[in-house]
């Protein structure tokens, strides 16, 4: 598989549009190239490329809370926005935004027959 890079966002997004045709917005993308699709998982990994932003909660233990499908912020702005707005209808309870910075992944052994 070919390796490109790009030098800004917006590159990345206008490559990814080029040959996308979204069949379903939360669970995955199909391209027209070998039938080849884009999961969830894959999908988050590029949230974490891009640095997007998500937003949590602390409780009044001081316990994290972090959906298990969290809106994705593209910057610190917007993801301060619904900060605001959380905690204006929930008093009390201490909202924060997150950078994705990294992540670590494992491949799982797929067997292929030929």
């Amino acid at each position: 598989m070919e390796k490109t890079e790009f030098k800004t966002l917006a590159e990345l997004i206008n490559y990814c549009n080029q040959d996308t045709q979204v069949t379903n917005n939360l669970t995955r993308k199909t391209t027209p190239f070998m039938n080849q699709t884009e999961t969830r998982q894959e999908s988050s990994l590029n949230n974490v490329r891009a640095g997007s932003f998500i937003v949590g909660s602390i409780d009044d233990k001081g316990e994290f809370g972090f959906s298990t499908i969290p809106v994705i912020h593209p910057n610190a702005t917007s993801a301060r926005v619904e900060c605001k707005r959380l905690s204006s209808t929930n008093p009390g309870k201490a909202f924060i935004f997150v950078q994705l910075r990294g992540a670590e992944l494992v491949p799982m052994n797929t067997s292929i027959s030929i």
